[in-house]
C-alpha cells in the first residue's frame, strides 16, 4: 500500500514524525524514503485539520534539530511537562496557530 508505514523504516522518533507528515501531505509529498528538511510554510496538507506533532526524547538537546527537520512542532524532554491548565492552554494555542498557518512552532 502506498501510504503504509513499515516498522523497518522507523529507526528513531524523527522517522516516525516524518512518516506522519508524509501521510498528512498525501500524494503530493516526496516519494523518497526521507524528507530531508520539512518546510511547513511551503506545503499544504490535503487534510483540513493537521495534528500537533510533539517529539519526545531522553536527549532533547541532541535530537531536537533532527525532529524539527522531520516536522515536529514541539520538542519535549523526558519526563514530559506536568499536565495541567497551563500546558493545555499552550498546546491549544500551538495547535490553533498551526491550523491557521502561522508557521513553525517551538
Amino acid at each position: 500500500k502506498k501510504n503504509e508505514i513499515h516498522c523497518r523504516e522507523l529507526r528513531c522518533g524523527s522517522d516516525l514524525i516524518r512518516s506522519i507528515v508524509r501521510l498528512e501531505l498525501g500524494p503530493s509529498a516526496k516519494s523518497s524514503s526521507r524528507v530531508s528538511s520539512y518546510n511547513k510554510e511551503s506545503m499544504v496538507s490535503p487534510f483540513q485539520w493537521k495534528a500537533l506533532l510533539i517529539g519526545v526524547s531522553m536527549q532533547p538537546d541532541h535530537d531536537a534539530k533532527r525532529m524539527q527537520q522531520a516536522g515536529a512542532d514541539l520538542i519535549w524532554g523526558k519526563p514530559i511537562p506536568r499536565v495541567g491548565d497551563a500546558l493545555r492552554n499552550q498546546l491549544l494555542k500551538a495547535l490553533l496557530d498551526k491550523r491557521r498557518g502561522r508557521g513553525h512552532l517551538r
